[in-house]
């Protein structure tokens, strides 16, 4: 009976593991290209492709997650209006919407949001009787209104900041 040295059994393994690797790379390769080509045909595309099914779908991340749209030091990505208090130095309590979900309080006294077109903001400010103040301090370029200067005034209730309208550019 002929025995194996310890060197011609780790021979052995290791042509059984590189024989493994090898047919799965393989079978890899081949599932690869097998996919690639079911990919060229428009219904098999539209249940393999995860960005196929997501075609002409609204993005629903800011309706989800409002508290996204807070702005924390210098984005240009997105359009900005800067709200600021002008008679206390904060007031938790008093909550910035914009379309009607709750975006930010004013316990910084000064609060930046993204906006998009046709946005609809306002101040709530129900839980505080006396009358508060809010000015529009910044927007970006690209804003038409509300307009920087534009001042609210807030007494008990909401008021409603406006309409977020961009300016038109030209071709």
């Amino acid at each position: 009976m002929k025995r194996h040295s310890r060197g011609d059994r780790f021979l052995v393994w290791t042509e059984a593991a590189e024989t493994f690797l090898f047919r799965t790379v393989l079978l890899g390769l081949v599932l690869l290209v097998v996919v690639q080509a079911f990919l060229t045909h428009d219904p098999i595309r539209f249940y393999l492709s995860f960005s196929e099914r997501m075609e002409g779908k609204l993005a629903e991340f800011y309706m989800d997650n409002p508290e996204a749209r807070i702005v924390t030091s210098g984005s240009v990505a997105f359009a900005t209006v800067t709200l600021r208090l002008e008679n206390y130095s904060t007031l938790q309590k008093a909550i910035l919407l914009v379309n009607g979900e709750k975006v930010a309080d004013f316990r910084d006294k000064q609060v930046t949001v993204r906006v998009f077109p046709g946005d609809f903001l306002e101040i709530d400010g129900s839980f505080y009787t006396l009358p508060l103040r809010f000015k529009v301090v910044a927007t970006s370029s690209n804003i038409a209104r509300p307009s920087v200067g534009q001042v609210i005034e807030v007494q008990g209730g909401v008021a409603k900041v406006g309409k977020v309208i961009f300016r038109e550019t030209g071709p």
